[in-house]
């Protein structure tokens, strides 16, 4: 075995001393920087490995006595203003202290070597406080949210739902809460109906509508925003409607049109013998005869056929609040309709193509799509673009 000598053990000494002081700084730490709660758990747990550390001793009832003492005076300020809201604080309050309890409690006595005496961590019994603050918060959140819901605003109903939700956070089961937040939600919930207008100079077939609006209204539903097309069935008065206004529709003549061009390359075109100036074949180095590339020059000509059919369509994303009647945002839109064929017909060494020119060959003429085709053609552009505008707009549909 190795002989440990002591000018290795120093430094190993060293190394554990740095390791305790580093243990006990993170505690000291958040001590320092006001974070008892982090104190407080870190020096628990600290203690938990090795009971006889004194140093974190001292930080755990530094922290764990600032803190009971901040909350019983906190509680008792709070009994002694009288608001009916206090006993929400209150109960986490005691319940913080309870928590600090329970961590401390298994330690006990926890003994601090450096000053001969025990930590001084005061344990008092909250139990029956923990249990009438919890019913008295209880209490005040179905008072509060009762009477929230006497206001029948949506605003108010969603707060009641939020504060009758709170109350099974203390109890699973209370009074009607159930119930009642069932109905809060219901009547929390705004109704927003997307449908869309044609103001064109263009008859559109109901198969427009019907594509554009199976949007499945569903995905965007919220807690409390609900949204149908105007293709479903629904017997619901909507506090928002999005339409998409069709305002103007253009679609221009169909244009044929042909031209002819010329291309040309340079290519290689196999090989032959290099000759010297008798006419005789070179040779190399080592004695064999010396070939060369050949080259040729090779010309097409190109018949070009173009079709092209355009249009576009114009209008607006109207957000309107039905109740009162009321315009909340306007968004143009403005899409392009765009129909192209190109195709050539080669004359000549095709070998002379361009690699764009030789993406033409091989097309062919394509009827040219009606203008109400070209509109249906449409109907999945404007569809994307509408459900980018209900997605934009959710926090506006929310009031």
């Amino acid at each position: 075995m190795k002989k440990i000598t002591k000018s290795c053990f120093f430094p190993f000494l060293v190394i554990l001393a740095l390791i305790g002081l580093s243990s006990c700084a993170y505690s000291k730490y958040y001590y320092q920087q006001g974070d008892v709660e982090s104190a407080i758990s870190t020096a628990v747990s600290r203690l938990r490995s090795n009971p006889k550390n004194w140093r974190e001793a001292l930080i755990l009832e530094k922290a764990y006595n600032e803190s009971f003492s901040k909350n019983t005076d906190r509680i008792k300020y709070l009994k002694q203003g009288g608001n009916p809201d206090c006993w929400l604080e209150i109960y986490d309050l005691y319940a913080l202290i309870d928590k600090h309890q329970n961590l401390v409690k298994p330690l006990l006595p926890i003994f601090i070597k450096k000053e001969f005496r025990n930590a001084n961590l005061p344990i008092i019994d909250v139990n029956e406080e923990l249990i009438a603050s919890k019913k008295k918060a209880a209490e005040y959140l179905y008072a509060h949210a009762s009477e929230l819901m006497k206001n029948t605003l949506k605003t108010d109903y969603r707060k009641a739902y939020q504060e009758f939700g709170e109350i099974k956070n203390y109890f699973t089961t209370y009074k009607d809460v159930d119930a009642l937040m069932n109905e809060c939600y219901t009547k929390g919930q705004n109704y927003v109906l997307v449908t869309y207008k044609n103001n064109s100079n263009m008859v559109i077939p109901k198969d427009f509508e019907a594509n554009l609006l199976q949007i499945n209204a569903i995905q965007f539903n919220s807690n409390w925003v609900k949204y149908y097309s105007s293709i479903d069935k629904v017997n619901i008065d909507f506090d928002y409607t999005i339409v998409m206004n069709i305002r103007d529709i253009n679609i221009s003549p169909e244009q044929l049109k042909e031209r002819e061009y010329p291309e040309e390359k340079t290519i290689e075109d196999g090989w032959q013998y290099a000759l010297d100036s008798k006419g005789n074949v070179k040779k190399d180095s080592l004695g064999n005869d010396i070939k060369v590339k050949k080259y040729t020059t090779v010309r097409c000509v190109l018949k070009e056929t173009s079709q092209n059919k355009q249009g576009q369509v114009v209008g607006t994303f109207d957000i309107q609040k039905n109740n009162p009647n009321q315009l909340m945002q306007s968004i143009a839109f403005n899409e392009n309709l765009v129909f192209t064929n190109i195709f050539a017909v080669l004359s000549g060494d095709e070998r002379a193509l361009t690699q764009e020119s030789r993406r033409k060959l091989g097309g062919k003429p394509l009827p040219f799509p009606s203008n109400i085709q070209m509109v249906m053609d449409a109907s999945n552009i404007m569809k994307g673009r509408l459900i980018e505008t209900v997605r934009a707009n959710v926090a506006l549909l929310m009031n």
